[in-house]
């Protein structure tokens, strides 16, 4: 893992698709907070395990959709006996290798910082995560919404799976109104995981992934 602010870590990137997309890394995030620590979207490699185990385990793992639902939630919950949050539309792919304690539907305000905002489209199962940080900063985790490729901005949409073009493009419209001072991305495609934009940059940003989409 590495180490990107006092309280959060990316963890190694993991390659879903070696062989048809082996430039296509998957990114988690590790929180260290008082009321328990955070692991938002997955974590597949044992060695991360070790180490946030080092630093207190997990109290809860937030996925952002249900292409996030890897072998690797199955162990995070077996060994650090954490509460898996996902929307409830990611239920059955979730279910392949975990129970879903809490199923959510985007709007949910938490006590441990977590703020959830509901980003349909890429697949009918989105949603990004807003979080405070106690060093005063505030993370944005947009998932696989938006997301940096060669140093472009794309959004894709997965019909199959819930995902509609008009509906993402609403969704990263709304998200021009969620500025934070980091904004991190679960997905990449030979890009940067982690970025600081301006209020006006960040619309750009968005405005460029959203002309961008075609369905997958």
């Amino acid at each position: 893992m590495q180490q990107i602010r006092p309280d959060l870590w990316i963890t190694a990137p993991y390659f879903p698709e070696p062989e048809g997309f082996p430039d296509l890394k998957f990114h988690g995030y590790f929180l260290t907070r008082p009321e328990g620590n955070l692991l938002i979207h997955t974590s597949e490699h044992a060695a991360d395990h070790d180490i946030i185990a080092q630093l207190g385990g997990v109290s809860r793992q937030y996925l952002a959709h249900g292409h996030e639902a890897e072998p690797g939630i199955a162990r995070i919950r077996q060994r650090f006996g954490s509460t898996l949050l996902a929307h409830r539309a990611a239920s059955a792919d979730v279910a392949v290798h975990a129970e879903l304690d809490h199923p959510l539907d985007g709007g949910e305000v938490f006590d441990d910082g977590v703020t959830v905002i509901a980003t349909p489209g890429h697949t009918a199962s989105n949603v990004a995560f807003k979080v405070r940080s106690k060093t005063g900063e505030t993370y944005l985790f947009v998932g696989d919404t938006i997301f940096p490729r060669r140093g472009e901005w794309h959004g894709a949409v997965f019909p199959d799976e819930g995902g509609d073009t008009a509906t993402l493009q609403d969704s990263l419209a709304r998200l021009a109104d969620h500025h934070a001072d980091l904004i991190l991305f679960g997905v990449t495609i030979s890009d940067e995981p982690a970025r600081q934009f301006t209020a006006s940059s960040w619309r750009a940003a968005l405005d460029e992934a959203s002309r961008s989409l075609q369905p997958i």
